[in-house]
């Protein structure tokens, strides 16, 4: 993990009232992930406690390198529609601290331990960014996996 901690909170998703069903709900979410791009949002349960971290990026590939080159013990498995990272514990590798699942269409969510992530997510973000800007590599698209994917019946 870096040596050096930029501390950032994640910005609550709190529901407006007239917002009450569960398509409604799902409809302002992606809005407001479309709208503040790159923004860590705080999900919460209906109880305001932090259920997940998510937020949405155009760039999916760029924090997927980001992600797995910040914390140094990682497993890359291969999901429907996407990927998931699980951080693990440097102590103790066996022990899954934080997953983090990424999406092809953008969408990340964290879920497990978030307060690490949440804690270095600037640093992250500064990585990704610079992932961004560097040149492509035209033979390789799509992020390396320790595990193959998940049979697409199963998605």
């Amino acid at each position: 993990m870096a040596s050096t901690t930029a501390c950032t909170e994640a910005v609550p998703l709190v529901y407006p009232q007239e917002v009450k069903n569960d398509s409604a709900r799902k409809a302002y979410k992606l809005k407001l992930l479309k709208d503040r791009p790159e923004t860590l949002f705080a999900d919460l349960y209906k109880s305001g406690e932090v259920s997940n971290l998510i937020f949405l990026t155009d760039q999916p590939l760029a924090w997927h390198a980001a992600i797995s080159a910040h914390y140094p013990s990682v497993k890359k498995e291969g999901i429907c529609n996407g990927w998931k990272i699980k951080i693990k514990e440097v102590e103790d590798p066996d022990t899954v601290m934080t997953t983090v699942n990424m999406y092809k269409n953008g969408t990340v969510m964290v879920q497990g331990n978030l307060t690490p992530f949440e804690l270095d997510f600037l640093l992250i973000k500064e990585r990704a960014q610079q992932e961004k800007s560097a040149p492509t590599d035209n033979n390789h698209t799509l992020p390396e996996t320790d595990t193959p994917p998940l049979q697409a019946a199963r998605c």
